[in-house]
């Protein structure tokens, strides 16, 4: 039996990676940042092991259009489908056009969970799949080889031919326990030169991911919804192992972690740098975490490593907005020393700030952009309040009025949402493109992004201006 992984194209905003906000996905405004999705792999991988055939397709990195896709899989008998919440309704002309072709379809994602009654009625005949593809996938697998009765798959959603019922299985486990237990992703599938990190040198990037789940509990943070709250991880022997495969056997030179939190603990963090030193591979490597879980003792030993850059929240500089909405960082003088040890490191910096969260005013913006332009990061990326589903801001919103369920096309980080009472979309707009501007076009800083990276400098003001220009009109 012949089995399709797809990652749909979204032509709307240029590139899409699904991959990110906890898998509802987000428009990359990083010039031509393309990563691969994970799950997909991991799934792959999983069907390969219990000897099914099984083709991949990155539509999105591909640049193929929805028409383009079922004649690359048309001797497949099923296929599972990343959903992005952005692109939901483009999404559901695929899946349409694949069951129209005979195709039995899964979808998989938070998206899909979150919206499986809207997909439902809008495809009949799709499967929703409400946890994790790993988990569910085995289950799946056995449905097709050895006739496991479909009700017995556990959170699956679909609609039952005989009687025209919905029918939800099982839900009360979603989540793989053991990441251990899971084979690596497979990349041999991939055509890895489309992916590529910050930089154009940055080819090919192959992504990795060391742990899932989040302890803190953000209102704005989708990875708690999608991942839990529970943080589940690899050893450092595993993420040693993965790491020698990625350059050894398949020539990688640049990895980027996807964990929400990577340094959560800091013990299995030090053992997986020194044995990335001790093994003398020649990687660079960027991750994601929290100022409060790393230390100078930390950053060390992960630049020693190899470790070229790290992605923290910041969210906000304004001391009450950092209250509420920032504690993770442990307060702005951790973030101020932080930011100065990495930098005395060679490890690069990228705040991530979201301006519009409740009680967000002018003054709290200024306050943000002033403090931003002192720590002078090397990367940003500013967004504005976005209510991914089953967030607090969400239920805020949904409460309110303010957003309906079925509103997911500009669910993606950059168009207005939430506004907070005082604020305007334009000026909320004007302050996001304010912020790059205060730190980027500083006369000293502009010209050394123009001599140090000048194809990428020109490359990401030219595509932020151009998103502001559509943003603008658009609203």
């Amino acid at each position: 039996m012949n089995l399709a992984f797809i990652n749909p194209g979204y032509k709307k905003y240029g590139n899409y990676n699904r991959d990110v906000m906890g898998g509802f996905g987000a428009v990359s405004t990083k010039g031509d940042i393309k990563i691969p999705p994970l799950g997909l792999l991991y799934g792959a991988s999983i069907a390969l092991e219990k000897g099914f055939e099984c083709k991949f397709i990155d539509a999105e990195a591909e640049k193929l259009e929805n028409n383009e896709i079922y004649p690359k899989i048309k001797d497949c008998n099923a296929a599972f489908i990343n959903l992005g919440a952005a692109s939901l309704s483009s999404d559901i002309k695929l899946i349409n056009q694949l069951i129209g072709n005979g195709l039995e379809v899964y979808t998989t994602g938070p998206s899909a969970r979150f919206y499986k009654r809207f997909l439902i009625k809008e495809a009949s005949g799709v499967n929703v799949l409400n946890g994790e593809l790993e988990f569910i996938l085995p289950f799946i697998l056995d449905y097709y080889k050895t006739n496991l009765e479909k009700n017995k798959i556990p959170s699956l959603t679909y609609l039952d031919k005989e009687s025209g019922e919905t029918i939800e299985t099982d839900n009360s486990k979603s989540f793989v326990e053991d990441l251990e237990s899971l084979p690596f992703p497979a990349r041999q599938l991939l055509k890895k030169n489309l992916y590529r990190g910050f930089y154009p040198h940055e080819r090919p990037l192959a992504t990795a991911q060391t742990s899932r789940g989040c302890p803190f509990n953000c209102v704005y943070c989708p990875y708690p919804i999608s991942q839990g709250r529970r943080w589940r991880s690899i050893s450092h022997k595993r993420m040693l192992e993965e790491a020698k495969i990625l350059k050894e056997e398949f020539g990688y030179r640049y990895i980027l972690y996807r964990d929400a939190l990577f340094t959560n603990n800091k013990e299995r963090t030090i053992d997986f740098c020194e044995g990335i030193i001790e093994s003398n591979l020649d990687l660079k490597w960027r991750c994601e975490t929290a100022f409060s879980k790393v230390d100078t003792e930390t950053l060390s030993f992960m630049a020693k490593a190899g470790c070229s850059g790290i992605n923290f929240g910041l969210e906000s500089a304004d001391p009450n907005q950092m209250k509420q909405y920032a504690m993770k960082t442990g307060g702005l003088d951790r973030v101020f020393k932080i930011t100065k040890t990495c930098k005395e490191l060679g490890i690069e910096v990228l705040f991530f700030i979201i301006l519009g969260l409740p009680g967000e005013t002018l003054k709290t913006i200024k306050k943000t952009q002033e403090t931003i332009v002192k720590l002078n990061p090397d990367h940003l990326i500013v967004s504005s309040a976005t209510p991914y589903p089953g967030t607090k801001i969400f239920e805020l919103m949904k409460s309110q009025k303010e957003i309906a369920m079925d509103d997911l096309k500009s669910i993606n980080s950059f168009d207005t949402h939430y506004l907070p009472e005082g604020l305007s979309k334009e000026e909320l707009k004007r302050e996001i493109f304010n912020t790059y501007k205060k730190l980027y076009f500083q006369p000293k800083r502009f010209f050394k992004e123009l001599l140090v990276h000048p194809s990428w400098f020109v490359g990401n003001c030219s595509q932020a201006v151009y998103n502001y220009v559509k943003l603008r009109k658009k609203n």
